[in-house]
């Protein structure tokens, strides 16, 4: 039996937690393994930190895909400034408009700059995009494994 469309809110960091622990269920109750589940989980936890700290408030919607391939959906829509390089955002060191270096010195910005980029190794399909209206949408899929 599959489940039931998500939509879960973001707009504080307990929110993040909630779906990430939706995401997971969610994710096991569609048929997916473990493994897959906790990536899914991972993936939505992320999007919903970033919508968190760049736009403050946004929303999650999970839903189970049958095409282009049986696997569940994450459309994570937020009210933020949207997305300035989406090619820039997706690689590893970039965090919170900077690339970080590496040079034994501590990270003078809170982020790690791994968040877009292992959401992308991740997942089976990753979308991005700035909205006409305002604010930007992610659009993640798994293969349902």
């Amino acid at each position: 039996m599959k489940p039931p469309p998500q939509q879960l809110k973001v707009v504080r960091e307990l929110d993040r937690h909630r779906c990430a622990h939706r995401a997971l269920v969610f994710a096991r109750e569609a048929g997916c393994s473990k493994v897959v589940a906790h990536q899914f989980a991972t993936s939505v936890s992320e999007l919903a930190g970033n919508v968190l700290r760049h736009a403050g408030t946004g929303q999650v919607h999970m839903e189970v895909i049958s095409e282009p391939w049986p696997g569940v959906e994450a459309v994570v829509d937020d009210t933020g400034p949207g997305f300035t390089d989406v090619v820039t955002v997706l690689e590893d060191r970039y965090s919170q408009g900077r690339t970080l270096t590496v040079d034994n010195q501590p990270w003078p910005y809170p982020g790690l700059g791994s968040g877009l980029g292992a959401v992308r190794r991740f997942m089976d399909y990753l979308s991005i995009e700035n909205r006409p209206s305002g604010g930007a949408r992610v659009v993640i899929r798994k293969k349902a494994a």
